[in-house]
């Protein structure tokens, strides 16, 4: 009868132990569940709340910056799921595509320290240009079509057009003068823009005319003058002609 007691006892703690665990779990399911939801979906909610555009993608938010006409709204960007990209390449693409947006480069001085500096300028300014170039050096516009070579070789009427001063102007590291294209304005505010790009000199965009190209000038000059490196890809001057 002792045994069979004893027996009894030791059915009974062990269920009034295992109620216990069940118990536990019971509270701590509810309590990792109560921390996922918080994680999930209460945190989010609260940063939307005080004004923070939480996992907005940039181009979307730049669409709303841009219809209140404020660009400042690309700061509130927050990347709360860490799948996504982070914060900085969220605002960055929200204020290059407002940018390109009001064609107003000046918007990009927050952007000075970063590689995404000179790709918000260019989408700023991609419009104004009268003397489009190409990565492989050749120019467009003012009724030519031309190669680097052929604006330094080439016949007179293609040497002496004004769209290659600028090509020369931007890619020849020996060809620094753009008082030939004095006559246009907007052609003379592109060569003095490359000179100071390919210099990385700000003082080339005190003889721009136009405020909103001379203001892309100055934050490409700054920004090249900080970090040479973020213009790793850009397409490089040449000493020379011969060097193609």
């Amino acid at each position: 009868m002792l045994a069979i007691s004893m027996m009894n006892h030791f059915h009974s703690a062990i269920g009034n132990a295992l109620s216990i665990v069940w118990r536990i779990a019971n509270y701590g399911l509810l309590f990792i569940t109560g921390i996922i939801l918080l994680v999930i979906i209460v945190i989010p909610l609260c940063l939307k709340a005080l004004g923070y555009r939480v996992d907005e993608p940039g181009w979307y938010t730049a669409n709303i910056a841009w219809e209140k006409r404020d660009v400042r709204l690309c700061d509130n960007i927050i990347a709360y799921n860490i799948l996504g990209p982070p914060t900085n390449e969220r605002i960055a693409l929200c204020i290059q595509k407002y940018a390109e947006k009001s064609k107003d480069p000046s918007v990009c001085a927050s952007l000075l320290l970063t590689r995404h500096a000179l790709e918000c300028v260019g989408a700023a300014m991609h419009d104004v240009r009268p003397c489009p170039l190409g990565a492989d050096r050749s120019v467009s516009g003012n009724g030519i079509d031309a190669t680097l070579t052929e604006c330094v070789h080439g016949p007179a009427t293609i040497r002496n057009n004004a769209c290659c001063t600028v090509s020369k102007a931007r890619f020849l590291k020996s060809f620094n003068d753009c008082t030939g294209v004095s006559g246009s304005p907007a052609i003379s505010d592109q060569c003095y823009s490359g000179l100071s790009f390919k210099n990385h000199d700000a003082s080339s965009c005190e003889k721009i005319s136009n405020p909103t190209i001379k203001a892309g000038c100055i934050i490409n000059a700054e920004a090249l003058t900080q970090d040479p490196s973020i213009c790793s890809g850009c397409t490089p001057a040449l000493e020379s002609i011969e060097d193609l």
